[in-house]
């Protein structure tokens, strides 16, 4: 083989080889940029993954808040349901109360639900002390009048004054 075939070959193979050399800078350009788009993919699943778990940990705090919450509302319930069952009990003893005064309490409403059952009793409370000093009045008068006539029956008897004199109906 002449020195002039070898160096068309030669040629050939540089020209191969600058031909291979350029395809592989493209694809090595390629694979870069791939890769640099992987790196931010996986930058943004990081950054997504870390928000997700600040959150999950935000969820879980909230969560226990609202257990607790849940707690306490269940026991007001269980307070609510022990207030509405005294009420009667509450109701007879005043009742017994005013009937020593010779009156009688406004009738216990029926009970409402949650909370409303103690505002309801509140109000019922409210109704009964707006009107009990006006009981009370009324039994201080008539007690007044007892002991009065008491007294003056008992002095009659004794002889000790003449209050037939006086006028007046006793």
């Amino acid at each position: 083989m002449s020195l002039a075939d070898k160096l068309r070959r030669a040629e050939a193979e540089v020209l191969a080889l600058k031909d291979e050399n350029k395809q592989l800078k493209v694809k090595c350009s390629k694979l870069e940029s791939t890769a640099s788009d992987n790196e931010k993919v996986l930058e943004r699943l990081r950054k997504t993954v870390e928000r997700d778990a600040n959150e999950k940990a935000a969820l879980k705090g909230r969560i226990t808040e609202l257990e607790k919450v849940h707690a306490k509302v269940g026991e007001l319930e269980q307070v609510f349901t022990e207030v509405a069952s005294r009420a009667e009990g509450v109701y007879q003893e005043y009742k017994k109360a005013l009937a020593a005064l010779g009156a009688e309490p406004l009738p216990l409403p029926e009970p409402a639900e949650g909370s409303q059952v103690i505002f309801q009793l509140l109000d019922w409370l409210l109704s009964e002390f707006e009107g009990l000093g006006e009981v009370m009045g009324v039994a201080n008068d008539n007690a007044a009048s007892v002991s009065f006539e008491g007294l003056v029956g008992n002095l009659l008897r004794a002889g000790a004054v003449d209050l037939y004199k006086l006028e007046g109906d006793f």
